[in-house]
């Protein structure tokens, strides 16, 4: 049972939503300017909430920095903050037992690597994996990446810890449009609720980045430029996480000598990690966190051409063929691989493979200098084309996905 719904939460009279007990499954971003209270207070008074659930992150991420205790501030008695994970990345059967209903209120980033909905995948496969009949109500939000769609989809195979399969790498929809496909590909029985980004004057007031969905997405670039500097976290370069610009810069101590690339001329139409929508500014920076915490990382800002579309994801393929074929240092592998479930930023302690990264063996056989690069611009643009037909039926809102020409 699938249902969108056009009016705030607190209007809907569903019967276990005001007389059942509820989990809210929310972080920092569940805030209101009206109330000035996260989402889980202002329920607290109206409904019998029993629980706020809380990833491996943390409600304000703390707990990659502080991972024994979850945040326990709220002053509410009989509702306490529970991980819903185990040490081992798994779904905790507890955290969802003694409840009815499921209330989220998550800022995703419109990105596959999302570990917000790599979480709501695995919760959607427990409940109907375990048969549960407990309904689902997500508040949705705008993407902060918008409907712009990069990328292949990941492939069904043991990677999934690396995104969500079947989506690409930027994939243009709310986190509300994303578990509608995720609720139908599961062929589930559980009721899903998703309430418009429409729906609730919440965050009416702030400006789209006044509260950044990670520590380590900080603004409006980082959304056109995250799908494909990405990557850079199952190599080892930095993508400047620990900097004030994380995943607008790339760099590392072995790339002092940027001249072995084009020999100094970067922006010109002939340089391998040139590209028509941005500007590659030569600098310098020493992350405070991360693979090279505290060491000088010689590399590249990404500016991007207000005049022109970007695609990141085709950019950052073109930068890792280089970067691979003008250093013999680089490593197209993190420093340690993913447990089940899991999926920290760079500023954590977990990274991935660039390969499984990528999730798909034609574009890491073009940043390994073997496929052809029209090719790969055709398949990539095939690919796109496919996910945009595919989407339209779980889409909920009148703007429509598109991909760069």
């Amino acid at each position: 049972m699938f249902s969108f719904r056009t009016t705030a939460l607190q209007a809907q009279e569903d019967i276990i939503l005001r007389g059942g007990r509820l989990a809210v499954l929310c972080n920092y971003t569940a805030w209101d300017t009206a109330t000035g209270e996260y989402l889980y207070q202002s329920l607290y008074g109206k409904y019998n909430v029993r629980k706020v659930l809380v990833g491996s992150h943390g409600f304000f991420e703390e707990s990659a920095r502080f991972p024994a205790e979850p945040y326990d501030g709220t002053g509410l008695p009989d509702c306490p903050f529970v991980f819903f994970r185990n040490a081992d990345g798994t779904i905790a059967p507890e955290a969802f037992s003694d409840i009815d209903a499921l209330v989220v209120d998550i800022q995703d980033i419109g990105s596959r690597y999302s570990r917000f909905l790599m979480d709501l995948r695995d919760i959607f496969v427990f409940i109907s994996g375990n048969g549960m009949d407990m309904p689902v109500y997500i508040l949705d939000k705008v993407n902060p990446c918008g409907r712009q769609v990069e990328g292949t989809p990941l492939r069904e195979g043991p990677d999934s810890c690396c995104g969500v399969e079947g989506l690409p790498h930027k994939h243009g929809l709310t986190l509300g449009e994303a578990a509608n496909m995720v609720h139908s590909e599961l062929n589930a029985k559980f009721p899903l609720h998703v309430i418009s980004y429409a729906a609730s004057m919440a965050g009416k007031d702030l400006l789209t980045w006044s509260i950044p969905p990670m520590s380590d997405f900080p603004g409006f670039f980082t959304a056109h430029l995250f799908s494909g500097q990405y990557l850079w976290t199952g190599t080892n370069v930095s993508c400047a996480v620990g900097t004030c610009r994380p995943y607008e810069s790339f760099g590392a101590p072995f790339m002092k000598d940027l001249r072995r690339i084009n020999d100094g001329d970067w922006n010109s139409p002939s340089c391998p990690i040139s590209y028509p929508g941005a500007f590659m500014r030569p600098t310098v920076f020493v992350p405070y966190a991360g693979i090279y915490a505290g060491e000088r990382c010689y590399g590249f800002q990404i500016l991007m051409n207000p005049n022109a579309q970007y695609h990141s994801l085709v950019h950052s393929l073109h930068i890792l063929r280089e970067i691979r074929r003008a250093y013999p240092e680089f490593s197209s592998v993190g420093l340690s691989e993913c447990g089940s479930g899991s999926m920290e930023s760079e500023s954590g302690s977990c990274r991935v493979s660039l390969a499984r990264l990528v999730g798909d063996d034609l574009l890491m056989s073009y940043i390994n200098g073997e496929a052809d690069k029209d090719e790969v611009r055709e398949y990539i643009k095939t690919e796109e084309q496919k996910w945009i037909r595919k989407a339209k039926k779980y889409m909920l809102y009148d703007d429509s996905l598109w991909r760069v020409k």
